[in-house]
């Protein structure tokens, strides 16, 4: 439970997880993250169980050579809870990874360009299964 009002909360924990440029260059998609945060609230033993798998995954080794499959890995450029050298990992681990750091983006890349987004998925999975 938050002691913000709702809006007040959704919208704090929305600038942390954005790209600080996203209210200026897109104030549409801006509001529509956090109503879709509004929408969908996660409760706080949810969002304790999520970091607490995040950081089990981070520390726990894993061979990732056995992976023989096309992987992209992808990231927000300026992502400020996963450092965007992570996504690179995958491609020293991985041979085939490829990695895609999306310019201009946080922590919620998807969210932020989600039409950029689909469409270096459109694209990735257009080249592995043509």
């Amino acid at each position: 439970m938050s002691i913000w009002e709702p809006r007040t909360f959704a919208e704090a924990m929305t600038k942390a997880t954005v790209h600080p440029t996203l209210i200026k260059n897109n104030p549409n998609q801006f509001q529509r993250i956090i109503n879709l945060r509004l929408e969908n609230p996660m409760p706080l033993e949810e969002k304790i169980r999520q970091n607490k798998a995040a950081v089990n995954f981070i520390e726990t080794p894993f061979d990732l050579s056995i992976i023989k499959c096309p992987v992209l890995a992808m990231a927000g450029e300026h992502d400020r809870f996963l450092s965007p050298t992570f996504p690179g990992l995958f491609r020293s681990a991985i041979p085939q990874a490829e990695v895609e750091l999306i310019p201009e983006t946080d922590h919620y890349f998807f969210l932020e360009k989600p039409k950029l987004v689909a469409e270096k998925l459109t694209n990735f999975f257009k080249g592995k299964i043509s």
